[in-house]
């Protein structure tokens, strides 16, 4: 017998495949409340996951869901420097060990953080 969670997960994953089929965008973040499943961060990573193993999208559109497609639907189109990677926009990046257009879950897998133009880590 499947879990309320499991259904809601699927449900979310052909909601999302419908909206992208017609032409809709999707952004992806962490906006849904803390939780056993769900941490700021990490949760992320589950949803690209999410994205391409059960939503059907690709690692790159997954990809565009977390950064350009998320900062512009965010900033309702108000802000252009969210979303993007440019000389004095908002945008912060994360290098990884490995190509997540080949293997999205590699975006856990971080080696370098940059944060308005500095590096972290």
């Amino acid at each position: 017998m499947r879990s309320a969670a499991d259904w809601d997960a699927r449900l979310a994953a052909a909601l999302t495949w419908h909206v992208l089929e017609q032409g809709g965008e999707v952004g992806a973040g962490t906006d849904t409340p803390a939780g056993v499943d769900n941490l700021p961060g990490g949760g992320l990573h589950a949803e690209l996951a999410h994205l391409v193993n059960d939503a059907r999208v690709t690692p790159l559109q997954a990809l565009r869901a977390a950064t350009g497609t998320a900062g512009r639907l965010l900033a309702n189109g108000t802000v252009p420097w969210v979303g993007v990677l440019r000389p004095g926009a908002a945008g912060d990046a994360l290098i990884v060990n490995g190509d997540p257009l080949q293997d999205i879950t590699v975006t856990r897998r971080v080696r370098t953080v940059i944060h308005s133009g500095h590096v972290l880590a």
